[in-house]
């Protein structure tokens, strides 16, 4: 997912039953509506979120994470990681799993 599509969802984008996002279409680059499949993990993740649980945003914020994200890279060691990698790094372990990338 693009960030501004990440930081775009809602609880009602979420189906937990069936593990799919539905990534709306004015949400999108290419203004076309997708649905995407979520790990077991990711989806507890999302289900703990007490602000996605009331129907807001589901991280609390708009279009800025730069702080979290240089945080986290410290905890991790990594210094030279942009945002848009953790989408390049999906897509190849998805290609790596035989899956397709749409």
């Amino acid at each position: 997912m693009r960030r501004g599509e990440i930081f775009s969802l809602v609880r009602s984008d979420k189906d937990f039953e069936s593990g799919l996002t539905t990534i709306r279409a004015f949400n999108t680059k290419p203004m076309r509506e997708r649905q995407i499949a979520m790990t077991e993990r990711l989806t507890a993740e999302l289900e703990s979120l007490s602000a996605y649980q009331n129907g807001e945003l589901a991280f609390g914020i708009k279009t800025h994470c730069q702080h979290s994200l240089d945080k986290a890279k410290k905890k991790a060691g990594l210094s030279d990681l942009r945002f848009h990698d953790l989408r390049h790094t999906h897509a190849t372990r998805l290609v790596g799993a035989q899956m397709p990338l749409a």
